[in-house]
């Protein structure tokens, strides 16, 4: 309890204790938050000291540099308002490590002992209101815990972490807290579903057991507790899916599947754009490439989501600063444990989209020995900096907490880039029926990004609203490519045509009825080349290509077919 006082009398300790617990900094307005909150602190610890703490290796300057290839993405990215929102969700990263280099390397050291108080608050948290009706929707997620985070996955991680450092670290904590805390922290593990971490966790248990004589007893029980406690809850609840989980581990089950599908496609947007999609950009440009029926914010890998994002160019200085970090021999072992753990989980995951875990990995990196700067003009503009990117951030917080918030129309005033609140305008405008507005905000999308299916779709209908039916297929057509797995878009693509189709026979437009039966009669072909360059993975997971037109569909074309002959 000493340590935990020492904690909330910190400013930086006490930020380090409570971020995890805004959805795990996941979303951008948490990021925002948390990087409004840095630059004030670093503002107050630099005008407190009257210094300024600065360190040349390699690591920190290579991490920022990765940061930094963000802003340059975003001159051609898929979508540059979003690509620059996401630089500056990036740029707490950098702002973290320099705010790191104003301690001391003992004090560097005990900030990695903050980790288990949280995981431990937010696991005890979760899992007791989680248990209530109010909040069971909040906490979890299919029967799994996904506790503060709301993912189970990384949650899962962070607590592993949390599990890494009471075993590491014999000095900080009371035997019976490490016992307690561990215990805890792994049945948060069990509870998350995680297959992923359950492995990573058995095998660092595996390894405390054999590093160190002592813990061999106390972890052994505690595994064997654990299990006999699972095994009891399962059958006596009836619920046995979040634990029959651990069963299923394997290549060849459907997510590590998808997940290979994901890399497959992904891999080959890097090869084609080595500089980056910017971000978010693969996330929008995922229909037109995919190879198979998912819809990923993230490619479920942290490595190649850099390079999607950054460029290749980032992923080498990212690389690049890890290694350096990881054979350092200023790095401890527990930053070595942590590193790893993070590095291994990243390859399955996208766990460093929660700027939590980000900030766990800038406390595992090589900050060097920082050097002071003591000058006056130095520290005024220091302070100057951080003061106005407090300002930034605590900007950029209120338009995307805005959209958090549902409040879209404050959101764009605020910040008109803002894809994910402009598309829930669009969709709004769907559910209201009000084609007029839809297509303003279709075209202001459009605009933007040229890979939103809804905006074509949107325009399309305008277009045939105005007979203008040369318009409405080919926007049809750019939905269609954006969008090529949705059967229902064919449906409704098929319905406009032959809307279009019994109007033009009405008007005796014969050439128009031709042009018009032709594209209908293209619709098939569209599928089918859609099922040729389908991966063969993608009929090995849960969800599976349907690419069959309903009956009816069939023998209207059938008819229609006949009818050209004629």
């Amino acid at each position: 309890m000493k340590r935990f006082k020492e904690i909330l009398r910190d400013p930086f300790s006490l930020l380090l204790f409570i971020l995890p617990f805004i959805f795990g900094l996941y979303y951008e307005f948490a990021t925002y938050l948390a990087g409004a909150a840095m630059a004030l602190c670093l503002g107050v610890r630099i005008r407190k000291k009257k210094e300024v703490w600065a360190s040349r290796a390699a690591a920190p300057v290579l991490m920022t540099a990765a940061c930094l290839c963000y802003l340059i993405a975003a001159f051609y990215a898929v979508d540059r308002g979003m690509a620059v929102a996401g630089f500056f969700k990036m740029l707490p990263i950098p702002l973290f490590l320099l705010l790191l280099m104003q301690y001391s390397g003992k004090e560097r050291a005990k900030l990695m002992e903050i980790i288990p108080y949280s995981a431990l608050g937010m696991t005890v948290l979760s899992a007791v209101l989680g248990l209530t009706e109010a909040f069971s929707a909040i906490f979890y997620s299919a029967g799994r815990l996904g506790g503060f985070f709301q993912y189970s996955n990384t949650f899962a991680l962070y607590l592993l972490l949390g599990v890494t450092v009471l075993l590491s670290v014999e000095t900080a904590f009371g035997k019976r807290f490490r016992i307690g805390g561990v215990f805890i922290l792994l049945a948060g593990i069990l509870l998350t579903g995680s297959r992923s971490v359950f492995v990573l966790t058995a095998f660092t248990v595996l390894y405390f057991m054999i590093r160190q004589k002592s813990l061999r007893c106390p972890l052994l029980i505690l595994s064997g507790s654990l299990a006999v406690a699972a095994v009891i809850l399962a059958f006596t609840t009836g619920y046995v899916e979040n634990f029959g989980r651990f069963l299923t581990i394997g290549l060849g089950e459907s997510t590590f599947l998808g997940r290979f599908l994901y890399w497959k496609d992904g891999l080959g947007q890097i090869a084609r754009h080595p500089f980056g999609l910017g971000y978010m950009g693969y996330f929008y440009a995922q229909p037109s490439f995919q190879t198979g029926v998912y819809t990923v914010r993230y490619i479920h890998n942290d490595f190649l989501q850099l390079a999607l994002d950054a460029g290749i160019g980032a992923l080498i200085l990212w690389i690049t600063a890890l290694v350096i970090s990881f054979v350092s021999k200023r790095t401890s072992p527990l930053q070595k444990r942590v590193l790893l753990l993070i590095v291994i989980g990243s390859l399955f995951d996208f766990h460093l989209q929660f700027l939590a875990v980000a900030m766990v990995l800038a406390l595992a990196i090589d900050v060097g020995n920082p050097e002071k700067i003591g000058k006056p003009r130095f520290v005024k503009g220091s302070l100057a900096v951080s003061g106005t990117a407090c300002i930034l951030f605590c900007y950029l917080f209120t338009a995307f907490f805005m959209a958090y918030m549902n409040n879209q129309a404050l959101a764009l005033r605020l910040y008109p880039w803002n894809m994910d609140a402009q598309l829930e305008i669009l969709n709004n405008g769907t559910a209201a029926g009000n084609l007029e507005d839809q297509t303003v905000t279709a075209e202001r999308i459009l605009k933007q990004n040229s890979h939103i299916a809804a905006a074509y779709e949107v325009k399309a209908a305008a277009a045939w609203k105005d007979r203008d039916y040369t318009a409405m297929t080919d926007l049809f057509e750019k939905a269609l490519e954006n969008e090529p797995y949705e059967l229902e878009a064919y449906e409704g693509y098929l319905q406009m045509l032959s809307a279009a189709i019994t109007e033009e026979s009405e008007r005796e437009n014969w050439a128009g009825v031709r042009l018009l039966a032709e594209k209908a009669l293209e619709v098939p072909q569209r599928l089918n080349a859609v099922i040729a360059q389908s991966d063969p993975i993608a009929y090995q997971i849960d969800d599976k290509p349907e690419l069959t037109l309903p009956s009816e569909y069939q023998i209207y074309l059938e008819k229609l077919k006949q009818a050209m002959k004629q």
